[in-house]
Order: structure tokens, then C-alpha cells, then sequence
């Protein structure tokens, strides 16, 4: 009789685990619960380095044309000298900052793998340093020099997106990740609403605009094989790629 009972609650115990498989599995395949696997983010096919950060955290990088960029989002909570970026989860409090700050996508630190999080500018541009030793965040010129090399803004979104659609909503248009570069779509805080993670990914350069005090970026969506390149107030939150200095 013991025995029986043994063997039922083993086989209620496995059923119940592939219940719970079939749970993570369910919905829209970018907001579905993966490990960072490298084959859902990166490119097999090429050869990656790595860099540390101020924290320990470790990044793929790619080496484009002359440049060396890191292939992942950057997930550091303080800056370079060790000083802590405050976590600011209110919207109405993130509205108002004039300082650097950081929060996850929907406040869920879930989503830090493999999206990293989003800074406002003003913690792109503290002389405190966001990227690790010998790196900084790109210019708008370094942005330019990475699509240049990848032929131009229209086709260059391409070869810059993760393959697939595993991170991706729907569509992933065109999408090759031939440079390594591996975008993925963390989606953005914009006045401090969480916007459309899975369609798209907005980067930070570290330049402002001449006359507005906003600061350009630049961003890959789903449905298109381009690059855009806008600017916005500092006060959003995107996501951070660090290139070698």
C-alpha cells in the first residue's frame, strides 16, 4: 500500500511540473519566461569577447568594422566609481528627475534577462561613468559609423536584430543579426508609461541636441529592416549599449 502511494504522488508531482512548463510556454512568445540562452540572443555563427562591469556583471561584445560594441543591454546599478543609480519605480517621481536613474521594463526585474535595464539620459551623461573602464556609451557619430559600416540606416536595422521571434512580437522583419550586434526589443519608458516591449529597442547616445536639450537615440523595431534616429526629452528611459573608447 505504501508503495502505491508512493508511485501516485511521484506521478502527480511530474504531471503538476509539466503543467507548469506548459504555463511558462503559454502567450506571445516574447513575453514568455526563457533563460538567456545565447542561441535565443546571439549569433552561433560568430565569435564573441566579453567585458565586465563595475559590478561583475559580464557582457558579449562584437567587434563592427573598427569598432568594438557591447552585444547586450547594460544591467549596471552603479556607476563606475561604485556610487549607487537610484531604482525609481514612481511614474510621477521619474517625470521630475534632473538626476540619473534606472528601472526595469514594468518594474519587473524578471525582465532583466535578457533586456537589461533602461537609464534616463541623465545617467548617460554623469562624469561618474555608466560603462565599465575603457568603454563609454556611443556618440551620435559613433551610431552613425556603426550603420554606415552596415550599409545605411535603411537596411542596416537587419543586420543588428536578434533572429527569430522568441524575444521578438510577430514579425521579426528581416532580421539576420549578421553583425552580432544583437538587438533586442526592451521596449522604453516614455514620460514614465512603459512602452511596447517585444516591437521595438531604443539605445541612448551620449549627445544632446544642438538646440532642444533633448538627446539623440537611435531604435530597431519588428516590422522594419531600418534604423531610426530621433531625439527625445532626457528624461526617458531607454535602453544603453557601451562601445570600447
Amino acid at each position: 500500500m505504501k508503495t502505491k502511494i508512493f508511485f501516485l504522488s511521484l506521478l502527480f508531482a511530474l504531471i503538476s511540473m509539466g503543467a507548469c512548463e506548459k504555463d511558462n510556454d503559454s502567450g506571445p512568445p516574447h513575453l514568455r519566461k526563457h533563460t538567456c540562452d545565447a542561441d535565443y540572443v546571439h549569433n552561433p555563427k560568430l565569435d564573441y569577447g566579453s567585458v565586465i562591469d563595475q559590478e561583475g556583471n559580464s557582457y558579449k561584445t562584437m567587434i563592427i568594422g573598427s569598432q568594438e560594441w557591447m552585444a547586450e543591454n547594460l544591467k549596471t546599478s552603479s556607476y563606475r566609481n561604485g556610487n549607487p543609480i537610484p531604482n525609481v519605480q514612481s511614474k510621477d517621481e521619474w517625470v521630475q528627475l534632473d538626476a540619473g536613474a534606472w528601472v526595469h521594463y514594468d518594474n519587473n526585474v524578471e525582465n532583466e534577462c535578457p533586456y537589461g535595464k533602461l537609464y534616463n539620459w541623465y545617467a548617460v551623461s554623469d562624469n561618474r561613468g555608466l560603462c565599465p573602464t575603457g568603454w563609454r556609451v556611443p556618440t551620435d557619430d559613433d551610431w552613425d559609423q556603426l550603420t554606415d559600416h552596415l550599409g545605411d540606416l535603411n537596411s542596416a536595422g537587419a543586420k543588428m536584430k536578434s533572429a527569430g521571434t522568441v524575444y521578438w512580437a510577430g514579425e521579426n522583419s528581416g532580421a539576420v543579426n549578421s553583425s552580432g550586434f544583437s538587438g533586442l526589443p526592451g521596449g522604453s519608458s516614455i514620460n514614465g508609461d512603459f512602452n511596447e516591449i517585444g516591437k521595438h529597442g531604443r539605445w541612448w547616445s551620449s549627445t544632446k541636441h544642438p538646440t532642444f536639450g533633448s538627446a539623440y537615440y537611435r531604435q530597431l523595431n519588428h516590422h522594419l529592416a531600418s534604423v531610426k534616429r530621433h531625439d527625445l526629452s532626457q528624461y526617458q528611459g531607454f535602453s544603453v549599449r557601451c562601445i570600447r573608447e
